[in-house]
């Protein structure tokens, strides 16, 4: 009688564990097939995954700050074999999605390199899903690459991009900025104030040329690119503080706008005058490619300089010889030149790609460092001049494309 007691709820607790084990096994399987199938959804079922678009992967992460992340956020990444071929799938639910916004650029320029439009149009179908231009700095860099990746594919999809230069009419020089240049020159202050590399570009220089004018009475300064002047104030308050005095000073500025470098001009005379430095300024409104040698206007017994900041990649390939060869016939005691460490005008895409995406995920961490990510003056710097950039590298082939960069030997 106790043992037909005692057995009866034993078997009763068996059944239920062995229930409750069903269930739980049938709700694991259901999350499963739920989270592939949301998987291969949100992916937009991408085609196998190539050798040479992982390689772009991991030469990306081991080229930039994302490696380090990379090392403190494993991504558990897994080729897995499926029925259409190999599938991406993120194994970590708290992978970073720069990481993930990253490979999905890199895969889409793949496709538009190997001319699989069709899959690339639907990465960028899924990239413009997935990015937005406010939110964080990798966020905001994929959209620019997302809209140009987009550029591309509709010039491709209606003609392909032009690689001859036998054309009737010469292409246009390449500008990012709108006709509105005091406009652009206040978007330039914003960007200079944001990033410490143009500022230590501009300090080095400003050291070099001081140290070639050490004891000289009459100087010449040459700025291909003089913007707003924000170099010239901190290298004329060093040459007020020079032993003996300081020199008479002579700034040649070249700019696109005569009205601005004049603006420019006029700022510094009166910089120079607080100062006590004679001083004067000879304006140059026009293109580096249409500067001629008298424009300089070089006189006797002055020491000669000649500056150029981030100005030399925007000069179409075929003037830039002439100009470099009219700069050493002015036969200048020094010449600064800075320039960005990268290779934008290399003759294979995806190559280019990643340069471009390597140095403007760098460039746009210090605004983003900076500026909140609702500020007016960061949306005006990252949809004026980045933008347009992007899209020359990206969609461009040929003599359109005006953006080059330097590498090693370049500078």
């Amino acid at each position: 009688m106790s043992g037909s007691i005692s057995s009866e709820p034993l078997s009763e607790l068996l059944q239920q564990d062995r229930h409750q084990d069903n269930q739980l096994q049938q709700k694991q399987t259901q999350q499963q097939e739920q989270y592939h199938h949301n998987l291969n959804h949100s992916l937009m079922a991408p085609q196998p995954i190539g050798s040479e678009q992982k390689e772009l992967f991991s030469s990306f992460c081991r080229r930039s700050d994302f490696y380090a992340m990379q090392q403190n956020f494993p991504l558990g990444l897994s080729f897995v074999s499926a029925a259409k071929g190999t599938f991406l799938q993120f194994l970590s639910q708290e992978q970073d999605s720069g990481l993930q916004l990253v490979h999905l650029l890199l895969a889409c320029a793949e496709a538009v390199a190997k001319e699989d439009y069709m899959l690339a149009r639907r990465y960028i179908l899924h990239l413009n899903r997935v990015v937005s231009a406010l939110g964080d700095s990798m966020q905001r860099v994929a959209a620019c690459f997302t809209e140009a990746l987009s550029a591309r594919l509709a010039a491709t999809l209606t003609t392909k991009p032009s690689t001859s230069s036998s054309t009737t009419t010469p292409p246009t020089p390449f500008s990012p900025f709108s006709t509105n240049t005091l406009e652009v020159l206040k978007i330039y202050q914003i960007v200079y104030q944001a990033c410490p590399n143009i500022k230590f570009a501009h300090f080095t220089a400003n050291q070099a040329i001081f140290e070639a004018f050490e004891a000289e009475k009459r100087v010449h300064v040459i700025d291909l690119d003089i913007l707003q002047g924000y170099q010239e104030p901190a290298f004329m308050q060093a040459l007020a503080a020079r032993p003996g005095g300081a020199p008479f000073l002579r700034i040649t500025g070249v700019g696109s706008s005569i009205e601005s470098v004049r603006e420019t001009g006029r700022c510094l005379a009166e910089l120079a005058h607080s100062l006590h430095i004679p001083f004067e300024f000879h304006p140059v409104g026009e293109q580096l490619k249409d500067l001629k040698p008298h424009m300089f206007n070089r006189r006797v017994g002055e020491v000669l300089a000649v500056n150029s900041v981030n100005r030399l990649h925007r000069v179409p390939s075929n003037s830039l010889g002439n100009l470099l060869a009219m700069i050493r016939d002015q036969v200048p005691n020094i010449v600064t030149l800075v320039e960005q460490e990268a290779s934008h005008n290399g003759p294979y895409f995806l190559g280019r790609f990643l340069e471009a995406l390597h140095y403007y995920s760098a460039i746009f961490d210090p605004l983003d460092a900076t500026f909140p990510p609702e500020s007016a003056q960061r949306a005006k710097v990252e949809q004026y001049i980045f933008p347009p950039e992007i899209r020359n590298i990206v969609a461009c082939e040929g003599p359109q494309r005006g953006m080059k960069g330097w590498r090693n030997g370049g500078r």
